[in-house]
């Protein structure tokens, strides 16, 4: 006859945290594009959530752009040489995850043609009369005043 017992172990096993003081990169917030702005060599975009980690910014199918500076707020990047004036897809990436990413169009140069000259406004009211001139020469035949000797 075989006697079998059965034996029932219970405990926890309890882990530290460790704070590093930082987000990491890859768990930064989601950045949010509000507008963007050029001149004729940078695009600033201004947004929320664009620190945190290293920016990733493209417009197009251009490879990534050089960031000049970066903040909370704002970033300010170089605009690929001899690019267009057009429309762009604008995309932002924050840190390395590729869900920390942000999309909208940035408008870059003039764009469109210029629209036609409007109509031309209704003639205004005639403005008050003016003063009395001085007056003029006497009426003919009657002489003048003499001039003083």
């Amino acid at each position: 006859m075989s006697r079998s017992k059965s034996l029932a172990l219970t405990g926890s096993l309890v882990l530290g945290t460790i704070s590093l003081g930082f987000a990491p990169a890859a768990f930064a917030a989601a950045p949010t594009v509000l507008s963007s702005t050029t001149t004729s060599t940078t695009l600033t975009i201004t947004g929320t959530n664009l620190s945190g980690g290293t920016a990733l910014v493209t417009i197009g199918a251009s490879a990534a752009l050089a960031v000049q500076s970066q903040s909370a707020t704002q970033l300010v990047v170089t605009l690929p040489a001899g690019i267009g004036a057009g429309a762009y897809a604008l995309n932002v990436q924050i840190g390395s995850s590729k869900t920390n990413t942000a999309s909208s169009i940035a408008m870059i140069g003039a764009v469109g043609p210029t629209g036609p000259v409007g109509p031309t406004g209704a003639q205004g009211p005639a403005g008050p009369a003016g003063p009395t001139g001085a007056p003029g020469c006497r009426p003919r035949g009657r002489p003048g005043p003499r001039p003083s000797p």
